[in-house]
């Protein structure tokens, strides 16, 4: 059922930024020549940022859950684990659940890995895992913090990750529990964690063949069986959730950084004469406005065990969409803000030429600049509009203006052939 959602997800999510991008588009232009009102384009906007939640969404349910009717019917070949068919037995009247996947190849397949857990009455949540370089990047950046139970071997191998952790540090200041913890990793388990009201332990690529022995579930589960027991009381200050204003920052930084992006519409909307002086500004304005959209975005997200992943998908992102926004944001700025009246310029087309991609042929078209003597602009057209141009003959009609920054924008352009205007 998880993933017949999913699909409803993708479904409706792209239709919607489909549209809501093309109405974006259109919106924007209407809007320029004073056609539609502001609310428009916002409701457009709005539009955008529901399809890509929904797309979102969609993708994350894909990877947790597996494919419609794999597996569930073989068996390993020792009989120890029934693949992807969880496997409840009981140590010292405690249940507990051995789950073996299988792997699934492919594009979108995933690692088999085997899984034991066992109920625990308790509200908190952690997870343990193997201490990374950006884990002690994160905490020297002062963006993680992740508590410290004094144990000097267990702190030094393990990071743990909780949005709890007033109650994580109460349950690890038990050295058994540290222990039965660091045992884990020598049995093969790298991740423990307790969520939901489980303890559970998870060994991702585990080999059934290879790494298979008889006695490694049970071995698994007293320790997690050991990890369910001898729990702190239970205080108000268990429930206290660090991540909740982390959560609220990061959807705010993801969905300004993505409405940011949107903006190069306009660069295309508002497309300067030349591109390169575009780029040079956008170059200038995202080396000085990047670092203090990273350094906000650390601010923001700072002082939970997970704030440097959720600053580290953010920076990567803002790679590519940044730049993005920088420009688009010039492009708007200088067209809409712009008072210099429309200049209508005959340039003499001196060249015509195409450019292919993958599955298209482009058509362009070099004049005499009007900006500069000697050199020229260029221009794309129709394949028709091509075949009628006479180098040398032919002129480009073109309307521009000066722009706010000081960047010419195209108003409109119309081919002259033969002195028969053909706009554009």
């Amino acid at each position: 059922m998880a993933r017949i959602g999913a699909f409803f997800l993708l479904i409706i999510g792209g239709l919607l930024l489909t549209i809501g991008l093309i109405g974006t588009v259109v919106t924007i232009v209407d809007f320029a020549n004073g056609r539609v009102k502001p609310g428009l384009l916002f409701g457009f906007a709005v539009v955008d940022v529901i399809g890509l939640a929904m797309l979102i969404g969609g993708i994350r349910v894909f990877r947790r859950t597996k494919p419609i009717g794999s597996g569930w019917t073989h068996k390993h070949d020792s009989g120890v684990y029934l693949a992807d068919l969880p496997d409840t037995r009981v140590m010292d009247g405690s249940p507990y659940t051995v789950l073996y996947t299988t792997p699934i190849p492919g594009k979108n397949g995933r690692p088999s890995s085997l899984k034991v857990t066992t109920p625990v009455d308790m509200a908190g949540e952690f997870q343990i895992v193997r201490e990374t370089w950006f884990d002690r990047l994160g905490k020297r950046l002062g963006l993680a913090a992740e508590i410290q139970t004094g144990d000097e071997d267990f702190d030094k191998t393990c990071y743990v990750r909780s949005d709890t952790p007033v109650f994580a540090e109460a349950y690890l200041a038990d050295p058994v529990k540290r222990v039965a913890i660091l045992d884990m990793r020598r049995l093969g388990f790298p991740d423990v964690s307790l969520k939901n009201g489980e303890v559970s332990v998870t060994w991702i690529g585990f080999n059934a063949t290879q790494h298979d022995r008889p006695e490694l579930a049970d071995d698994a589960a007293a320790r997690i069986i050991l990890l369910s027991r001898n729990l702190p009381k239970p205080q108000p200050e268990f429930e206290h959730h660090t991540g909740e204003q982390r959560r609220r920052s990061q959807w705010f930084l993801w969905v300004g950084l993505i409405i940011f992006a949107l903006t190069f519409i306009a660069a295309i909307v508002y497309r300067p004469i030349r591109g390169s002086d575009l780029f040079q500004r956008t170059l200038l304005i995202a080396a000085i406005a990047w670092p203090a959209f990273v350094f906000t975005a650390g601010l923001l997200l700072r002082g939970t065990s997970t704030s440097h992943y959720a600053w580290g998908w953010l920076v990567f992102a803002s790679l590519f969409m940044f730049p993005l926004g920088c420009a688009g944001t010039i492009a708007l700025l200088n067209a809409t803000l712009d008072e210099s009246p429309a200049v209508t310029h005959h340039a003499k087309i001196v060249e015509k030429y195409t450019t292919k991609s993958k599955n298209s042929t482009n058509y362009h078209v070099r004049c005499a600049s009007w900006r500069e003597p000697g050199e020229t602009e260029s221009f794309s057209v129709t394949r028709n509009e091509y075949g009628t141009i006479m180098v040398n003959q032919s002129d480009m009609v073109v309307t521009a203006r000066a722009g706010r920054f000081g960047l010419e924008w195209l108003v409109s352009k119309q081919v002259d052939v033969a002195g028969k205007a053909k706009k554009r």
